[in-house]
């Protein structure tokens, strides 16, 4: 069976290649036209096609059936392609029609690449305003830090001692959990925070405080030891509400009373199988300091405790995970600690690109920047003695 060329029209062929339909029984098209260069073939009810004019490639499957036309704006209905079929073989078919279909599937094609331009648009937008100011005011600000004499800004200031965030153990029968988080020393707080958790046991006289230090350069009075702890915990190094070379560090997370005394058991467990699942200390991207303190968080959700966006390490996860969130309030995407996606909760949304940590939180409204960290605009409670209460980023 043959075709004339002139059965087609002519501002789809300006060359003199060949439009031909094999018997039908092969079930197979060849078309060639300067506009569009196409593989049709027909495999039961539906045509498989290639358009190589198309960059990348693309694989069009197309049903023969009218409602696959009709999701096609054609400009009228007369260039409706025409076919039929008998017992399941191509019988008829205006190749006219086909190349106005591909004609409208190049139409297609621009539009999408104008909808994939708008996106990368606003895709640039977020970045630069999610991560390239924030991280630039921290850089600015870290360069600052070199030409001050601010006790913050000086590593060899070590300030250990307790900054009275927590009341003495022995006045509070009560069992307790908090999750603490402050700035790393020197120009690296600008950016960075270490984690880690203290609890008690109800009717306890004494805080137990447990964290990942990897390097130790410090004990409790600010003497240097240089000692080397790698992944394992340690436990009472420093006061419970401790500073860090000076910085006063801030509760994310509390919870008291019988919640407490039931997690508190589940804590215990996730610190004691720690060394054995982590793996040697790693900065970057984990498993380090805030890592442990995720890790021991993931094991007991009930706390909905998310550590702040500097807490670079949190989201380290070996391969690739998708399930819930640490809280269990929501889903995770994550490779590697590296490029991940939480939509949860306690969490908000957050994106990971290169464990810097972006996104929004809504209960309550704040801005999760890297760098920088959680941007609220809760108002702060004041605290049973008249003073200002520790920012609560998490266990809302």
């Amino acid at each position: 069976m043959a075709l004339k060329r002139d059965t087609l029209q002519s501002n789809f062929i300006a060359t003199p290649e060949i439009v031909t339909l094999r018997d039908a029984e092969t079930n197979f098209i060849n078309m060639s036209s300067i506009q569009s260069i196409c593989f049709l073939y027909l495999n039961g009810n539906a045509f498989w096609g290639l358009d190589l004019a198309s960059a990348p490639f693309i694989w069009v499957p197309m049903p023969c059936t009218g409602a696959f036309f009709s999701k096609f704006p054609f400009r009228s209905e007369a260039e409706r392609p025409a076919w039929s079929l008998v017992a399941g073989k191509l019988e008829h078919l205006d190749l006219v029609g086909f190349l106005h279909l591909f004609d409208q599937l190049k139409y297609m094609t621009g539009e999408m690449r104008a909808i994939s331009v708008r996106f990368a648009k606003i895709f640039s937008f977020l970045i630069v305003v999610f991560y390239v100011l924030p991280m630039s005011l921290q850089a600015g600000l870290a360069l600052c830090d070199r030409f001050t004499t601010s006790a913050l800004a000086n590593t060899d200031v070590a300030d250990m001692a307790s900054a009275g965030l927590l009341p003495a153990a022995e006045t509070e029968p009560a069992a307790r959990i908090h999750v603490l988080s402050v700035p790393l020393s020197g120009s690296p707080g600008r950016f960075l925070t270490h984690s880690w958790i203290v609890y008690k046991h109800q009717g306890a006289s004494a805080w137990v405080r447990y964290e990942v230090l990897g390097f130790a350069s410090r004990d409790s009075t600010g003497s240097f030891t240089g000692e080397w702890l790698d992944n394992q915990p340690s436990l009472n190094r420093f006061a419970p509400d401790g500073k860090w070379f000076g910085r006063v560090p801030e509760v994310i997370a509390s919870v008291e009373g019988e919640d407490a005394e039931r997690m508190i058991p589940k804590i215990e467990k996730a610190i004691d199988d720690y060394p054995e699942t982590a793996g040697h200390y790693r900065t970057w991207p984990g498993p380090n300091s805030n890592t442990f303190v995720a890790t021991v968080v993931r094991e007991v959700p009930e706390l909905e405790t998310d550590l702040p966006p500097t807490a670079v390490g949190k989201d380290f996860r070996k391969g690739v995970f998708l399930g819930w969130t640490d809280s269990h309030t929501g889903f995770e995407l994550n490779l590697n600690g590296v490029l991940g996606l939480k939509i949860g909760r306690v969490e908000g949304i957050e994106v990971n690109l290169f464990t810097l940590v972006a996104g929004v939180d809504l209960s309550p409204f704040s801005f999760k920047l890297p760098g920088v960290g959680v941007l609220s605009f809760a108002t702060r409670q004041p605290a049973p003695d008249g003073r200002e209460a520790p920012r609560v980023y998490a266990g809302r």
